[in-house]
């Protein structure tokens, strides 16, 4: 009797989460659309799309307009997608964006668009989502760090997971693909490295209160307790500290780069979370790898296994 009143129950609460996934893709559409036909919109995607591939660091001063901060890698990347019009560009950018949101948070995609800050990393059309994604994926995919670390740089630190917790494989491959990277994009452009490594320098020298989007003091002071929150998670099994210290260890933390928190919903709430068609994403943020004995048994054994 007790299986027969509880498919019912898992009937309808499928029939709510479907419901409220429509209701999720249908609200993507609606802020991809917004996005386009906002006459202020993608700043920061078009400085991606922009900046020169031959001299990219012409203007790299944080917190200016037009001001290209990542590695030349990101550039050459890029280089494809800036062959596009902007505004084809721009378009096929903001799908990607609201379809990782859709795709990290399945039925939870509506709440996440009703969050202005949300709305104001798609409007912007920055890299946090990307980053959120990377770091989700990148616990069974660990060369995603790559991203990670040739973008942002410093959430990086995210990646001592694998060290703390001995993964030794998991962290060559993650440290093994930056460098593979590195190695070609260095190769095509050795100068390029040499004006990011100077652009980095003299970023990190301007003070917290110049930016005036920072409202959580300066890297130096967030550091340490971004290393202590990734030790901690790494020693006691807690995956969804490492979005969390990646997101303090931004170099200029502002509000909207809380959006990569975004990443916490597939880690700590994958049930919720979980729809058929974004299973894989889920699996690949809870599954176990070997780790320290204390770690292994809080985290618990993978899906299908006892």
């Amino acid at each position: 009797m007790n299986g027969t009143r509880g498919r019912p129950v898992l009937a309808r609460d499928e029939q709510i989460r479907g419901l409220l996934l429509a209701a999720s893709i249908a609200s993507a559409i609606v802020v991809w659309a917004w996005v386009m036909w906002s006459p202020a919109s993608g700043w920061d995607a078009h400085v991606y799309w922009s900046a020169s591939l031959a001299h990219p660091y012409a203007s790299s001063l944080a917190g200016l307009p037009g001001a290209y901060l990542y590695s030349p890698a990101f550039r050459q990347a890029f280089e494809p997608l800036a062959l596009l019009p902007w505004p084809v560009f721009h378009a096929i950018w903001t799908a990607v964006l609201v379809g990782i949101v859709v795709l990290l948070t399945g039925p939870f995609a509506i709440l996440m668009f009703a969050n202005p800050m949300v709305l104001f990393e798609i409007q912007a059309g920055n890299i946090h989502l990307l980053l959120a994604l990377a770091i989700v994926v990148g616990f069974r995919w660990p060369a995603t760090w790559a991203f990670v670390l040739l973008t942002k740089v410093t959430p990086g630190i995210g990646i001592l997971w694998f060290a703390l917790r001995r993964e030794w494989r998991n962290l060559v491959l993650a440290a093994g693909a930056t460098v593979v990277v590195v190695a070609i994009s260095g190769a095509l452009q050795p100068a390029a490295w040499i004006e990011w490594v100077q652009s980095l320098i003299t970023n990190a020298q301007i003070p917290s209160s110049d930016y005036t989007g920072s409202l959580f003091g300066p890297l130096w002071m967030r550091a340490p307790i971004a290393l202590a929150v990734v030790t901690w998670g790494a020693l006691t099994g807690r995956r969804w500290t490492v979005p969390v210290a990646s997101t303090i260890a931004i170099p200029l933390l502002a509000l909207f780069n809380l959006t990569l928190l975004i990443a916490l919903v597939p880690i700590a709430l994958p049930g919720a979370a979980r729809f058929r068609w974004n299973e894989w994403l889920l699996r690949s943020a809870q599954s176990r790898p070997a780790g320290p004995p204390r770690a292994a048994a809080l985290v618990g054994p993978e899906p299908g296994q006892s």
